[in-house]
């Protein structure tokens, strides 16, 4: 039997999902995988095995958090995905297989109701459909509120050139096939707005002429209170969610930490303590919303970074929970959940800065805002 080395999924992976390699051999074979030109691990086996991948893949992709305040319509994302191979060999014969890694994964039930089918070229390649690593819209619609817009990472296609419609207007987006862009939809919203006066709450992303997904920014809803959460998303990239109802702060105390010292003036003991470490608990909703919007939520209450932005002029990072969740399924009305976030920090000292005025309010936080929504 000769040496066959599969790789499923080929060619794009994403490592939050099963990457797994195949190896069929009459004698012991033995397997290199490199990532970035690295060699991260070494491993052999005999006769036929199989090997997962993504564990050993996943430490070594790091997301980005990018800003709307780029000037490029385009913003080239570098550094995220990874160019990874695998190098078997039996020691007469050796097999290379090439593939791309990018952070994040897709659901269980969306694995098993692609079956076989690459989710690349099912989802992110797709002519017609959401094309960005997002959970936001259905099919090829999708919707964010004006306080919430992040550059839009995407897979620039591998043939065909992108431009974008609004209002009658349209921009090209020029990219080189295949590599990650971020579509920066604040500053195709600028831009319009400079050269034609036109405020365009709608744009159609387009491939060579054929609408591919249409994108609408709502408005946001007008509180007194408002809060912003960055998080890390099943997908891999930073989006941000919007909190809309009031925020209640408590403390999270240490159990006391005391012990006991002799005191020789009373010839006896006497109780001490080290100073008590505190923890920032802010409670928070998170305003109406529907069901997709609830996704969202789900998505980040289970990501591994998230950050409070703004609070009393500081980016705070936090643990988001939830007292349990009771909500309406399909409900016709829309509902709020209540947020718990849990500083990320406990400290048993305070500074002035964390007291002062000079900080700003916890309540409003305006320079996350463009200045046509101030």
């Amino acid at each position: 039997m000769s040496l066959v080395v599969t790789l499923s999924p080929a060619s794009r992976v994403l490592a939050g999902n099963p990457v797994r390699l195949d190896v069929s051999a009459d004698s012991e074979t033995t397997f290199q995988l490199a990532v970035a030109g690295t060699t991260v691990y070494q491993g052999s086996g005999f006769g036929t095995y199989f090997v997962y991948l993504q564990d050993l893949i996943l430490p070594y992709l790091k997301p980005q958090v990018l800003y709307s305040d780029d000037e490029n319509l385009l913003i080239p994302v570098s550094g995220v995905a990874k160019a990874c191979t695998v190098t078997v060999t039996d020691g007469t014969d050796t097999r290379t297989l090439s593939f791309t890694a990018y952070p994040g994964g897709l659901s269980r039930s969306v694995l098993r109701a692609l079956h076989e089918s690459n989710p690349f070229t099912a989802r992110f390649l797709s002519p017609t459909g959401n094309i960005f690593f997002s959970l936001r819209g259905r099919g090829q619609h999708l919707f964010m509120r004006e306080t919430e817009l992040v550059p839009l990472v995407f897979i620039y296609p591998p043939s065909g050139s992108l431009s974008i419609t609004a209002a009658g207007k349209s921009m090209s987006l020029s990219g080189i096939a295949s590599q990650l862009y971020a579509l920066n939809l604040e500053r195709v919203r600028r831009t319009i707005y400079d050269d034609y006066g036109i405020l365009a709450p709608t744009f159609d992303l387009m491939l060579s002429g054929q609408k591919v997904i249409t994108l609408s920014i709502t408005p946001s809803f007008l509180s007194h209170d408002r809060y912003l959460i960055r998080y890390l998303s099943s997908l891999g990239t930073y989006d941000i969610l919007e909190c809309t109802g009031l925020m209640r702060r408590s403390l999270d105390e240490s159990d006391e930490m005391t012990y006991s010292v002799f005191d020789k003036t009373v010839d006896g003991y006497v109780s001490e303590r080290r100073r008590k470490p505190q923890r920032l608990v802010l409670k928070v909703s998170s305003g109406l919303m529907d069901e997709d919007r609830l996704l969202l939520f789900l998505d980040m209450l289970s990501s591994q970074d998230v950050t409070l932005l703004g609070y009393r002029g500081q980016d705070i990072r936090v643990i988001p929970s939830t007292d349990g969740l009771n909500v309406p399924h399909n409900g016709p009305d829309p509902f709020a959940i209540s947020i718990d976030l849990r500083a990320a920090d406990e400290d048993s000292h305070l500074s002035i800065d964390d007291v002062t005025e000079q900080l700003g309010s916890g309540s409003l936080h305006t320079s996350q805002f463009t200045s046509q929504f101030i």
